[in-house]
C-alpha cells in the first residue's frame, strides 16, 4: 500500500499493467485509482514481466506502448 497523490507527468508504460518503473502517481490517475490532485492509499500488487505493455489515453494521462520488462 502506498500514499500518494495523483500527478501528471512522468513516464507510464502500459494500461492496466505497467512496467516496474512507471511513474507511479501519474499510473495511479491513468488506471483511475485516484484523480488528479487527490491524496490516497492505493494497493499495488506486484507482477512478473509481461510480453508487451499497451500504451493508452485514460483520466487524462497517456501511457506508452513497451515491450517486456522486467516486472510489472
Amino acid at each position: 500500500y502506498f500514499q500518494l497523490t495523483g500527478q501528471p507527468g512522468g513516464t507510464i508504460w502500459g494500461t492496466d499493467v505497467y512496467t516496474g518503473d512507471s511513474y507511479l502517481p501519474a499510473a495511479a490517475v491513468h488506471a483511475g485509482a485516484v484523480e488528479l490532485g487527490e491524496t490516497a492509499v492505493v494497493k499495488v500488487t506486484m507482477l512478473p514481466s509481461q510480453p508487451l505493455y499497451e500504451g493508452s489515453t485514460r483520466h487524462g494521462q497517456s501511457s506508452h506502448p513497451y515491450g517486456s520488462y522486467s516486472f510489472s
